[in-house]
């Protein structure tokens, strides 16, 4: 008999321990946090000061670092004679190519890193104005 009471006090009590006696739950149930607006308003973000700009920069360095040797050799052309600008613009063309491609590997890996609208080399693009 006893341990039909002890059992039934157990019972009684966990049914009062777990239902809710007063209307409200006993577990909280976790809020819905509320709406915050973006840090960053999107229309006020200019492309050229973001990572993508850099990235960007440096993928377009790397696929037309070799437009550097006809762009130098017909310059070279232009402002001195063809030999000129066969030669001398060709090794001039060859060498700022290589420092394009340079400073393209190293936007690309670095591209998360600011400064993101300065670019390394003037001008920033290989098809960008050379004469400026």
């Amino acid at each position: 008999m006893k341990a039909i009471t002890f059992v039934v006090c157990i019972l009684l009590f966990q049914v009062l321990v777990t239902t809710d006696i007063f209307g409200e739950d006993s577990v909280s149930k976790p809020k819905a946090p509320e709406y915050q607006p973006p840090l960053v308003d999107s229309k006020d973000t200019d492309f050229e000061r973001t990572p993508l700009n850099k990235l960007a920069r440096g993928l377009v360095n790397l696929a037309f670092f070799w437009l550097e040797v006809p762009i130098q050799m017909g310059k070279t052309a232009k402002e001195e004679n063809e030999f000129v600008g066969g030669t001398v613009g060709l090794a001039k063309g060859a060498f700022i190519g290589v420092l394009r491609f340079g400073t393209g590997v190293l936007d690309m890996v670095t591209f998360i890193i600011p400064p993101y609208n300065r670019p390394l080399m003037e001008p920033e693009y290989v098809f960008s104005d050379h004469d400026s």
